[in-house]
């Protein structure tokens, strides 16, 4: 969906061009309507425009033009639900994680209340919960084994701490051994 990609790669001028020729009469929806309907991202995935908005300035406008930031944590609860249906053994958090879903592990974090939970977000990245499989692992070390890196990367950039990741797919080798073993500098 052209404003669904527009939010998804940052493009504010695409955004704004969107909304401000936004047709009501034509769609029978209102831009808030629009705002708060999920398109489909550049994978296909369905998506809110404002979940999939990493731009800070994107996020802003949609949010004053009548987004509803609730429904980006719905969506995060509905993704959680869909997990814990198709993986019953496992953590929603772990296994997107472990399947590689940048998106969903995106949206896991941006929706992530600490008050909440009674947990910070730093905790709830290094806490161990259970694969698909129903394996024990912490996010950073399944996201690690399956070679995703660009979320071991964003997990580590959001407070998940390397060394307990080693620990937990290592437990008893020693971190900086198991790295330069592995090639992983």
């Amino acid at each position: 969906t052209p404003l669904v990609c527009a939010c998804e790669k940052g493009r504010i001028g695409d955004v704004k061009f969107f909304l401000e020729n936004h047709d009501e009469e034509k769609t029978g929806m209102t831009l808030k309507e629009k705002l708060n309907t999920r398109g489909r991202d550049s994978d296909g995935d369905e998506q809110l425009p404002l979940s999939v908005s990493a731009n800070p300035n994107v996020k802003q406008y949609l949010l004053d033009n009548g987004a509803d930031e609730y429904l980006t944590k719905a969506f995060a609860k509905e993704l959680e639900e869909q997990y814990k249906k198709e993986f019953p053994k496992g953590t929603p958090f772990i296994i997107a994680c472990e399947k590689g879903h940048m998106k969903h592990v995106q949206s896991f974090i941006m929706n992530y209340d600490a008050d909440e939970s009674g947990m910070a977000l730093e905790d709830m990245l290094n806490q161990e919960g259970k694969d698909s499989n129903g394996d024990a692992s912490v996010p950073l070390a399944v996201a690690s084994v399956n070679k995703h890196t660009l979320i071991m990367a964003y997990l580590q950039e959001n407070g998940a701490d390397l060394h307990l990741s080693y620990k937990n797919e290592f437990p008893d080798g020693t971190p900086i051994v198991c790295a330069c073993e592995k090639g992983r500098f």
